[in-house]
């Protein structure tokens, strides 16, 4: 599993690879388990049990994240298997996935569609992306945060599971101290000393304890030393406990507008405007291709992109080769960068360009 916190810039260079990567498997794994931690979060609520309020945010939410991920999970590139890949931690990922990847963790506050196009163009100045791989830059963006809120939800989960944890532990404690077995309650909290303490176990049941007003010098002892041992008093525990949620809850908000802001980006033009391809056709001697409708213009980059994966060839250069047949034309119809791709001139630029292949 990826550690999605260690991507960085310079995890989005490198030698290129082609690998398969399945991702409708891992999402729909993902997204059980998604469903699994909001139906136990809703089940505490049920019950009674206070929720913080990262809870109720998730919970808020639960529908509009659920109708996302099942329209991401029809998504045609989600069924894609074979991607241009990049190494990390001794394994390989999709270069597009990774790039989403990194603008989410760079992202600060609510999602900023200028500053994301402007990230995703001087990415593609540099590695030159496969028009396949632009256009599926939505599907992984929105992928990615969505992984995102699947893993705040996860982490959120523990965190009340915890409390609940100790809550229960309370109830047994008090159980033994009114049955006047006051040695076997200090014993029992002795679990506490032994491994990793959970903050959030802890801050429950020393809540309830002054919530009951239960007083026991043994088990005032026990606590005193378990929060000397950490550091930490217990205001500086709860302190601790609330700054976590706090910050957990406003990313998950951040993803979640954010899942609602792209959602209203028109792709169409963004990408268009990013693409390589389109800019070097930009160029067309006759200014036809820029006078097109997106349609048409769409057509010509298509038409590219089919001829690239049937020879093996990148789409930029060859971009580059036509727009340099075109200058080279001696004629209106020869100098239009379409005449290579869709007219007569398409056999003239087979001719050469496989040729010096």
């Amino acid at each position: 599993m990826i550690d999605k916190t260690l991507i960085n810039e310079s995890n989005l260079y490198g030698e290129l690879y082609v690998r398969k990567f399945n991702f409708l498997k891992r999402f729909t794994k993902n997204n059980k388990l998604f469903l699994k931690n909001v139906k136990s979060l809703h089940n505490m609520k049920k019950y009674g049990f206070k929720h913080s309020e990262s809870s109720n945010w998730i919970l808020d939410n639960f529908l509009s994240i659920q109708n996302r991920s099942t329209t991401l999970l029809d998504n045609k590139h989600i069924k894609n298997e074979k991607y241009n890949s990049l190494r990390f931690n001794n394994s390989y990922y999709p270069r597009v996935y990774l790039f989403c990847l990194y603008v989410c963790n760079i992202q600060e506050g609510v999602f900023k569609e200028e500053d994301f196009f402007k990230t995703l163009e001087t990415y593609d100045n540099t590695v030159k992306l496969t028009l396949r791989e632009l256009w599926s830059v939505p599907f992984f963006l929105e992928y990615a945060i969505i992984d995102k809120i699947y893993s705040l939800v996860d982490d959120v989960y523990k965190i009340e599971y915890e409390k609940y944890e100790g809550y229960v532990l309370f109830n047994r404690v008090i159980k033994l101290i009114n049955n006047g077995k006051f040695s076997s309650a200090s014993n029992k909290l002795k679990s506490l000393l032994n491994g990793n303490i959970s903050y959030y176990k802890l801050e429950a049941f020393i809540s309830l304890l002054e919530e009951n007003r239960v007083k026991d010098d043994n088990i005032d002892k026990l606590l005193r030393k378990v929060l000397n041992n950490e550091g930490l008093t217990f205001d500086t525990l709860k302190s601790r406990n609330k700054s976590h949620l706090r910050k957990i809850r406003i990313k998950l908000s951040s993803y979640i507008q954010s899942l609602k802001d792209i959602s209203l980006i028109n792709w169409q033009i963004g990408l268009e405007n990013v693409s390589s391809v389109h800019k070097e056709f930009l160029k067309d001697p006759v200014k036809v291709y820029p006078n097109m409708d997106y349609e048409t213009r769409d057509e010509y980059r298509k038409k590219l992109e089919k001829i690239c994966r049937l020879h093996n060839l990148s789409e930029y250069e060859t971009a580059v080769d036509i727009l340099n047949l075109s200058r080279s034309g001696d004629s209106n119809f020869s100098r239009h960068v379409g005449y290579y791709l869709v007219d007569k001139g398409v056999y003239k630029f087979h001719k050469i360009r496989l040729r010096d292949k």
